[in-house]
């Protein structure tokens, strides 16, 4: 089960660097370069970085797993980025999605 998100902003590399070190104290997380691997035991978040945004994947051994892994990343996006307009992560479901 597969789940996607964007967040686009001018701070991304901030948001990027501070979830990535906010996680590392808690689950295994592997950095190198703009991408990031977050292993939770509800599933795995690959995050990646450009100049103007943040790429969120999700994978999960089911929907409840991958709804969970969804929902402490777009409750940490909130709290980083509530400076932001709109802090919202909107995922989108890719196993509904042909190709």
């Amino acid at each position: 089960m597969r789940s996607e998100a964007e967040f686009r902003s001018s701070h991304s590399r901030a948001y990027f660097d501070r979830l990535t070190r906010h996680f590392s104290h808690k689950i295994p997380v592997a950095v190198d370069g703009d991408r990031a691997e977050l292993r939770f035991s509800c599933g795995l978040a690959e995050i990646h970085v450009d100049g103007s945004s943040l790429l969120f994947l999700v994978r999960s051994e089911s929907a409840s797993d991958r709804k969970e892994t969804c929902a402490v990343l777009s409750d940490h996006m909130r709290r980083f980025a509530w400076r932001e307009d709109k802090s919202d992560l909107v995922w989108t479901d890719l196993d509904g999605i042909a190709g």
